[in-house]
C-alpha cells in the first residue's frame, strides 16, 4: 500500500497538488516534443497527458479514474474485443486461444504454488491471498524461471514483448473467499487481458464499470482497469487466470516504441519526484 505521510511531514496542500500535477503534465510534454523534433516524429496520443493525482480517490465508484494519470485522446470503455486490435494483434491474441489446452497443460504441471508471491493494488495494498508469478516483468524481460517452466507461454508471449505492446505478465491465485474491492488503475494507457487458466465452479467473477463477466477456462477478458473494478472468488477452491498488461490499441507503433524512453527521461526530473512525493503520502482506501 502506498504509505501515508508521518505525522511529523508536512502535508500537501490541494493546492500544491494541482502545481504538482500541472508541473508534471508541462515536463513529460516537453520532453516528448523534444523528441518530436529530434527525430521528426509526431507522438499524439502522448501530448494528451493530464496526471490526476490532485483528484479524488473513488474507490466505490465505475467511472474511469486512473490515480496517477491519464491520457486524454485514447476512447475510454470498460470492456473491449478482440476485434479493436490492429489486425496482426488480433492474431496473436487468437494464437493464445488456440493453444489453450497445450498452454493448461503446461501451466499444470509448472503450477507451483508455492512460488507465489503476494500481489499488490496501488488502492489496497499488497493482498496475501491474491498471488502472483511473473512470467513477463515490469521491464519486459521474461524471468529465466519463467522460461524454464512455460515454454510454449513464452513462445506465444514474445511478439507482445517484441512490440513494446506487453508491458508485464503474471499468473495470478485467488484464493477462495477473497474479494479484491473495487478500485482503478493507475493509467489507462494499458488493458488488462485475462485468460482463464483455472476457474472453479462456483461464483467467481469480474465487475468492470458496474458490468459483471465470469471467466471461463480458455477464453480471454478484455478490460481497462483504469475504471472501478472489482473481482471475486466465492468457490471452493482457488482460482488462476494469466493476466497481460498490453497496450491500449490506439497507441501508435512508433509510440509504444518511443513511450519507455519518454518515461525514462520523465523519471530523472524534479517532477517526477515531486508526483512520487504525493502518492506516498497518499494512503489509497
Amino acid at each position: 500500500m502506498i504509505a501515508a505521510a508521518s505525522s511529523s511531514k508536512r502535508t500537501i496542500s490541494q493546492d500544491e497538488r494541482q502545481h504538482i500535477a500541472r508541473k508534471a503534465e508541462e515536463t513529460f510534454i516537453a520532453i516528448v516534443r523534444e523528441i518530436e523534433k529530434e527525430h521528426v516524429i509526431s507522438l499524439p496520443n502522448l501530448m494528451q497527458i493530464q496526471y490526476t493525482i490532485d483528484q479524488p480517490i473513488q474507490p466505490n465508484g465505475t467511472a474511469q479514474n486512473p490515480y496517477i494519470r491519464k491520457f486524454c485522446g485514447l476512447k475510454a470503455r470498460p470492456y473491449w474485443e478482440f476485434e479493436d486490435f490492429s489486425e496482426a494483434s488480433c492474431r496473436q491474441l487468437k494464437e493464445l486461444v488456440r493453444n489453450f489446452a497445450a498452454l493448461q497443460r503446461e501451466f499444470q504441471i509448472a503450477k507451483a504454488p508455492h512460488r507465489y508471491v503476494d500481489g499488490h493494488t496501488g488502492y489496497h495494498g499488497t493482498m496475501k491471498d491474491w498471488r502472483h508469478r511473473d512470467v513477463v516483468t515490469e521491464s519486459m524481460e521474461f524471468p529465466q524461471d519463467a522460461r524454464d517452466s512455460f515454454p510454449q507461454l513464452c513462445a506465444l508471449l514474445e511478439p507482445f514483448v517484441s512490440s513494446k505492446s506487453l508491458h508485464r505478465s503474471f499468473f495470478a491465485m485467488m484464493r477462495p473467499g477473497v474479494r479484491l474491492p473495487n478500485h482503478c488503475g493507475a493509467t489507462n494507457l494499458f488493458l488488462r487481458l485475462h485468460l482463464a487458466m483455472e476457474i472453479p465452479t462456483g461464483d467467481s467473477g469480474l465487475m468492470v464499470g458496474g458490468e459483471v463477466r465470469h471467466w471461463r477456462e480458455g477464453e480471454i477478458i478484455l478490460f481497462d482497469d483504469s475504471f472501478g473494478h472489482e473481482a471475486w472468488n466465492n468457490c471452493g477452491q482457488d482460482r488462476y487466470i494469466l493476466i497481460m498488461r498490453i497496450m491500449h490499441p490506439e497507441v501508435s507503433d512508433i509510440e509504444r516504441h518511443w513511450l519507455p524512453i519518454v518515461f525514462d527521461r520523465f523519471k530523472g526530473t524534479d517532477a517526477s519526484n515531486d508526483v512520487l512525493r504525493v502518492l506516498q503520502e497518499t494512503t489509497m482506501r
